[in-house]
C-alpha cells in the first residue's frame, strides 16, 4: 500500500482525535457512566471513520454512498462543540447519530447502494447494528449519569 501525504495527514488527524478524547475521558470527577459513554462516542467515531475510510459500508470502498458514513464523525464533532460535553446534550448528540446510522442504512437498501458487494445488504445492516447499538448504548449512560449527578447535587443541597 503506497500511502500519500493525505492518508498521513488523516491518519494524523484521526489519532489526535483519539489522543484529545482519552485525555478529556481520563479526567478526574467524572461518573463511571460518563466515562464510558464518552469512550462509546469517542471510539466508536474513530472506529467507524477508521473502517469506512478503510474498506467502505456500503459495498465497495469507492462507493460514493459511503461520504454519508463519514458525515456521522463530523455531525458528532459538531453537537460534542455545541453541547460543550453537556450530559443531557450529549445523550441527544449519541440519538442523532444512532439515528443517522439507521437514516443511512435505510437510504442504502432502499435505493440499492451497494448492491454490487459480495455481502450486501448484511454488511450495511450488521455495521449499522454495532455501531447503532452503541450509540444508543452511550445515550443512555449519559441519561444514567445525569441522573446520578441530579442526585448528588440534590444530596448536598439538602445537606446544607
Amino acid at each position: 500500500m503506497n500511502w500519500t501525504l493525505l492518508d498521513y495527514v488523516v491518519a494524523g488527524a484521526l489519532l489526535l482525535v483519539l489522543g484529545s478524547g482519552l485525555w478529556w475521558l481520563l479526567r478526574p470527577g467524572r461518573h463511571w457512566a460518563r466515562r464510558l459513554a464518552d469512550f462509546g462516542m469517542i471510539g466508536g467515531n474513530v472506529l467507524l471513520f477508521w473502517v469506512n475510510g478503510a474498506v467502505g459500508v456500503i459495498g465497495a470502498a469507492e462507493q460514493d454512498a459511503n461520504l454519508l458514513y463519514l458525515a456521522l464523525p463530523a455531525m458528532a464533532l459538531i453537537g460534542v462543540a455545541a453541547s460543550r460535553w453537556r450530559r443531557r446534550a450529549m445523550c441527544l448528540a449519541s440519538l442523532a447519530s444512532a439515528g443517522f446510522m439507521g437514516l443511512t442504512a435505510g437510504l442504502a437498501i432502499g435505493l440499492g447502494w451497494g448492491e454490487d458487494g459480495p455481502v450486501w445488504p448484511a454488511d450495511v445492516l450488521v455495521i449499522t447494528a454495532v455501531f447503532g447499538s452503541g450509540f444508543l448504548f452511550a445515550a443512555w449512560l449519559y441519561r444514567r449519569a445525569d441522573r446520578a449527578d441530579a442526585a448528588i447535587q440534590a444530596a448536598s443541597s439538602r445537606a446544607r
